[in-house]
């Protein structure tokens, strides 16, 4: 749920039609997903320990870093979790932090769970 009561409006997911529309080979897509699975974990970890050390500056360049990295896999709903996080960041609303990166976590660890088992098919 979101702050405002709303529940997230998509489950978050990898749309793999998608990406076989935007990227065509299955190759490709795979080679993306094999950075995808490394970088996406790193820039999470980023984000957390920023947040947890009041580093507003850290947190806010690893959430572009997920913004990019998202955005490569097109994930509506992922991305919306970081833009909610960079408003936070913006307007200095720290407390309001701990739970749209929480949900970015759960996110993120389905998305890299399933760009795994794609890879391996």
């Amino acid at each position: 749920m979101h702050r405002d009561g709303e529940r997230d409006p998509d489950p978050v997911h990898l749309d793999f039609d998608d990406l076989r529309a935007e990227y065509g080979d299955k190759d490709f897509i795979a080679e993306i997903l094999g950075v995808f699975v490394v970088d996406c974990p790193a820039a999470m970890g980023r984000l957390e320990g920023a947040v947890a050390a009041g580093d507003a500056a850290e947190a806010g360049r690893a959430a572009h870093s997920l913004l990019n990295i998202l955005g490569v896999l097109r994930c509506a709903p992922a991305l919306r979790l970081v833009e909610e996080i960079v408003a936070a960041l913006r307007s200095g609303d720290p407390p309001s932090l701990p739970a749209p990166v929480a949900r970015l976590r759960a996110a993120v660890d389905a998305l890299v769970e399933e760009g795994r088992q794609y890879r391996c098919s």
